[in-house]
């Protein structure tokens, strides 16, 4: 994670949480090198389950979510995929480009 400086109304400067995939995804990849699959899938959950995800891209957190489904296939954690799914909905139902991407995800793993 980076942080961002912007300036609020009273002339303070505030940081704020940037968010980038790479570095998730690299860390889950570092636990799985290491044997640590449930620890990655968990890592994966623990980031959707973050209120902060709902104000990202949801074009950004897409590689997120693959990456998640495609762990809990592997291990056969097939609630893990569906609390993902629900969670991703969740958060972008009102974004036109999440439900887009939603459905592009989806498509993803039926085909």
């Amino acid at each position: 994670m980076s942080s961002a400086v912007s300036n609020s109304n009273n002339g303070r400067a505030r940081t704020q949480q940037t968010f980038k995939a790479d570095s998730i995804l690299i860390r889950v990849e570092e636990l799985i090198n290491l044997d640590q699959s449930e620890a990655a899938l968990e890592t994966l959950s623990s980031f959707l389950a973050q209120k902060r995800t709902r104000y990202l891209d949801p074009v950004a957190v897409e590689p997120v979510v693959t990456r998640l489904i495609t762990l809990a296939t592997a291990l056969h954690k097939g609630r893990s995929i569906r609390e993902a799914l629900t969670r991703f909905k969740r958060a972008y139902y009102d974004n036109v480009e999440g439900l887009k991407t939603l459905s592009a995800i989806i498509k993803t793993f039926v085909d």
